[in-house]
């Protein structure tokens, strides 16, 4: 009868090590996709002065290579362009928009719906080449 052996600590060190370059990739590869929709929102937004552009900001969480997941927030406005924001994100009818065929104003929304597929590409690619790196460090 065939018995493997094999020395477990170091099976387990793989896959320590794996998993950091699997978090490592994904969180770089969150931060490029915010990135991504952060620009695409600030296409999209409303401008009459471009203080409303101005206020986008994608914000990266829980980067850490230790962390269970990674997330990402974006937002507009910021002390006095705050209500001006969410009343421009929310009456969709009170611009024309440089998008054609809807009539919905979520201009923070729209970039993290019709980006999904992209936004995933770049995420994958980013593990994709870390785990492909992983044999040089």
């Amino acid at each position: 009868m065939f018995s493997p052996s094999f020395d477990a600590s170091k099976f387990l060190k793989g896959l320590n090590l794996a998993d950091l370059r699997v978090r490592r990739g994904a969180a770089r590869g969150v931060a490029k996709a915010m990135l991504k929709c952060e620009q695409h929102a600030k296409q999209d937004c409303p401008v009459e002065t471009g203080t409303l552009a101005g206020t986008i900001h994608a914000d990266v969480l829980n980067i850490k290579s230790t962390e269970a997941s990674v997330s990402g927030v974006i937002s507009a406005g910021g002390g006095e362009a705050s209500d001006y924001a969410v009343y421009q994100h929310e009456h969709p009818l009170h611009h024309k928009f440089p998008f054609e065929g809807t009539y919905a104003a979520k201009y923070i929304e729209k970039p993290l719906i019709v980006l999904a597929p992209v936004c995933a590409g770049i995420i994958a690619a980013e593990i994709q080449r870390e785990l492909a790196a992983g044999g040089s460090s």
